[in-house]
């Protein structure tokens, strides 16, 4: 349910409810705590399955006990619904195993804890960062390996991101161990910034551009 363009409520359907808010929090029942968070499951096309499968969109994310094929949790329509509702629905439990339920814990964090970028950082060194992952993420080489092997991407800045000058630090997170398809030396050797990715820095100092952290 949400607010159209002409002020009217619009009720589309789903395939379900998925509740984000944690479970210390539903059975707090203390006053003005009445509400709960959740996303809804819908049908995805090819292309969005595909996206969430290789966790490069925020948009949505996996359900492991998922109740029909192709289906995702939307994480751009979240609405509040009252505890007393979910009373009145049938339960099932969304995941079974630690590694899927931090897989979309971490999903969450992307969605909902992105940092807003400077326009200066926000449209060169990202966009080409984000490009160059993409790129050799997909494919089966050496670096393809190496990028798979990463949990994702963090951008730190010295002294900040608006200070003239900044010195920028591209964050490496490796993923598990268990599923590393490269080793860590491979992994340093081959997450080396392309040149439009330097190009894109410009004057900001890309002295030490790769630092390594366990997931």
């Amino acid at each position: 349910m949400f607010v159209n363009e002409h002020g009217s409520m619009d009720v589309a359907w789903v395939e379900g409810w998925v509740v984000l808010t944690q479970t210390c929090d539903i059975v707090n029942f203390a006053e003005g705590r009445d509400l709960v968070a959740v996303a809804p499951l819908v049908k995805a096309k090819l292309g969005l399955m595909q996206a969430v499968a290789k966790g490069t969109t925020p948009a949505a994310a996996q359900l492991e006990n998922s109740p029909g094929e192709n289906l995702v949790v939307d994480l751009t329509k979240l609405c509040a619904v009252q505890k007393k509702a979910l009373a009145g629905m049938r339960r099932a439990i969304g995941f079974s195993s630690d590694e899927t339920r931090c897989t979309f814990a971490h999903t969450l964090e992307r969605r909902y804890g992105r940092f807003a970028f400077p326009d200066a950082l926000s449209d060169g060194p990202v966009i080409a960062i984000r490009s160059q992952s993409k790129d050799k993420h997909k494919r089966n080489s050496d670096s393809g390996r190496v990028y798979r092997s990463l949990r994702c991407i963090r951008v730190s800045a010295s002294p900040d991101f608006n200070t003239r000058g900044a010195e920028i630090q591209f964050i490496a997170v490796l993923d598990e161990e268990a599923r590393l398809e490269a080793t860590t030396t491979e992994i340093k050797k081959n997450s080396t910034p392309s040149q439009r990715l330097r190009s894109s820095i410009g004057r900001k100092n890309l002295s030490a551009p790769f630092r390594f952290l366990g997931s």
